[in-house]
């Protein structure tokens, strides 16, 4: 698994994280360049709720590992 999230800034590490081939997990975006605009959740990355981060994660985690097919 590999976790997205934005700094205080716009950051370009998103699309090297997309290309690891890896399940991503990501928060919803403040700042969006050319590509992010066109991803969907549930599609390209599992969302994570900015307000409960970790429950979130765990919960992704675990249906990841019981799901490995998907």
């Amino acid at each position: 698994y590999k976790i997205y999230v934005e700094g205080v800034a716009w950051s370009v590490s998103r699309k090297y994280i997309l290309a690891c081939d890896s399940p991503t997990l990501s928060m919803k975006d403040r700042y969006y360049d050319f590509f992010s605009r066109s991803l969907l959740p549930g599609q390209h990355f599992w969302p994570i709720s900015a307000d409960n981060k970790c429950p979130s994660i765990k919960f992704a985690v675990d249906w990841g590992n019981s799901h490995p097919q998907k």
